[in-house]
C-alpha cells in the first residue's frame, strides 16, 4: 500500500512540470494531470493488491466480511493522495527545486507511517497529544485501515473512529488540494 502512496506523491508532484509541452500547447483543466496520475498508479497497483490477497491466504488468514473493506481503504487512500498530488504539483510548479525534496519527504513518510510496524505500538510511550497526532496522521491511517481490513488478531479489529478519521482526511485533503491547485491554474506552464 505504501508503494501506491510513494508513486502518487512522487509522480503527482511533477504533474505540471513533467508535462509542460502539453500544458503550454492545449487549453484544458490542469487538474486532469494529477487525477490521471492517481488513477494510473491505482490501476498499476491492482496486481500488487491481488498478490497481497494471495499472500494473506497463504499465510493462513481466512477471508471474512472485513476483507470487503479493503477496496474502501484503497479508495480513501486514493482520495487523500490525490489531494497530496494537487498540493505537490502546485508547489513544484512554483519552485522546481522542491521537486528534489519530494523523494526525501516520501522516504521520511515510510518510517513515520508504520510501513514496517503499526505506529500505535510506539505511540504508547509518547505524550498523549503527540501520540494522537502520530496515530491519526493520514499516512499511518492508510496503512492501518489496510491492516484492519485484511488481518485478524489483537490490534487489527475494525475501529470506526479510524475509518471516519481517514474519511475526513480523504475529503479534506482532496478538497483543499483541488482548491489550492485551481487557484494557481492560470500560471501553470508560464515562466
Amino acid at each position: 500500500m505504501f508503494t501506491f502512496t510513494s508513486s502518487v506523491i512522487t509522480r503527482g508532484a511533477k504533474a505540471i512540470t513533467g508535462n509542460l509541452s502539453i500544458v503550454r500547447a492545449l487549453h484544458f483543466p490542469r487538474a486532469i494531470l494529477p487525477i490521471s496520475i492517481m488513477v494510473t498508479e491505482l490501476l498499476a497497483s491492482i496486481p500488487a493488491f491481488l498478490l497481497l490477497g494471495a499472500l494473506m491466504l497463504l499465510t493462513g488468514e481466512t477471508p471474512d466480511w472485513e476483507w470487503l473493506l479493503f477496496p474502501v481503504a484503497i479508495l480513501l487512500q486514493g482520495l487523500a493522495l490525490l489531494g497530496c498530488a494537487f498540493i505537490g504539483a502546485r508547489l513544484v510548479n512554483a519552485s522546481r527545486d522542491l521537486g528534489n525534496l519530494i523523494p526525501v519527504i516520501v522516504r521520511l513518510l515510510r518510517y513515520a507511517s508504520g510501513v514496517f510496524f503499526p505506529v500505535i505500538h510506539y505511540a504508547e510511550n509518547l505524550p498523549a497529544t503527540i501520540a494522537t497526532g502520530v496515530v491519526y496522521q493520514p499516512f499511518a491511517l492508510m496503512l492501518n485501515l489496510g491492516r484492519q481490513a485484511l488481518l485478524t488478531g489483537p490490534g487489527n479489529d475494525v475501529v470506526l473512529r479510524d475509518w471516519l478519521m481517514m474519511g475526513g482526511w480523504a475529503l479534506g485533503l482532496s478538497a483543499i488540494g483541488l482548491v489550492l491547485f485551481w487557484w494557481d491554474e492560470a500560471r501553470y506552464g508560464r515562466g
